[in-house]
């Protein structure tokens, strides 16, 4: 039999060394947990600059690392992807992704901003597959519940984005003049609202982001496809900036839910 004093020592470097042994697996798994996190901003910073292709690497890990956490950081990284999907034309392969993230978001209410948006996603992508009118079915609730919304609106970018869809999709059905009587209607929306940018960027108090740019690329593609035009306008594009990219990261695992729900910081 050992001497008390040796086993008591043995027993300290036991304990010392089972202390070691959670520090070093803490260290690791915070260390795995930044180079996720890091993995999921830039994949974010991609996507907010429309590098499309290079986003989708790091979005479609996020989306299938989260697929059984069922709540709204799963639903946020699938409309992410969406939108990468969508502006690198695959259409195909973003619609179960689309179908996800609105089933998803659909559980806080038809009217809840983020399910319009992935709507309106889906409603593009419909576009894309030739399926006309389910395309402006379901275009047409998102531009309603858009214009009611209070955190978008009528002069909202992403309803003038629907709005244009909605005249494209009558074109398309072949419904000439109501087509471009939208589509219309939408461009002196559009000029209106990149006045007020400019305005508000003229005077040093917020200047336009990529995604604004996008944004309005995209309202003149939907415009000039119903008028049979070239798209003329071409808007200074941004490097992804801090107040474009922080908000999308959690501070801490328990409120990933909350700030990956996009606008809506009270999901859960």
């Amino acid at each position: 039999r050992p001497p008390a004093g040796d086993s008591s020592r043995l027993l300290l470097y036991f304990i010392c060394f089972v202390y070691f042994l959670f520090w070093l697996l803490a260290a690791m798994c915070d260390s795995e947990r930044e180079a996720v996190n890091r993995q999921r901003q830039e994949a974010l910073g991609f996507l907010n600059v429309g590098a499309y292709q290079q986003a989708e690497p790091g979005l479609r890990a996020a989306a299938e690392s989260t697929y059984e956490q069922k709540n709204a950081e799963t639903y946020m990284w699938a409309r992410r992807l969406t939108e990468s999907l969508i502006g690198q034309g695959k259409i195909n392969e973003a619609e179960p992704f689309a179908q996800r993230a609105l089933r998803g978001y659909s559980r806080w209410g038809a009217k809840d901003e983020d399910a319009l948006d992935c709507k309106y996603l889906l409603a593009e992508i419909l576009n894309g597959q030739g399926k006309f009118s389910e395309a402006d079915d379901l275009a047409r609730e998102a531009l309603v519940g858009f214009e009611e919304n209070l955190k978008r609106g009528p002069d909202h970018l992403t309803t003038l984005k629907c709005k244009a869809l909605c005249a494209c999709l009558l074109d398309a059905k072949g419904h000439t003049k109501e087509a471009r009587e939208l589509a219309e209607s939408t461009r002196e929306s559009l000029e209106s609202v990149i006045e007020k940018m400019d305005v508000l960027a003229a005077q040093g108090l917020r200047r336009p982001t990529t995604v604004d740019n996008l944004a309005v690329r995209k309202v003149d593609v939907f415009i000039a496809k119903v008028f049979k035009e070239s798209v003329s306008r071409e808007r200074k594009t941004m490097l992804p900036s801090k107040d474009t990219m922080s908000t999308h990261l959690p501070d801490s695992d328990s409120e990933a839910c909350s700030r990956f729900s996009s606008r809506v910081p009270s999901k859960e």
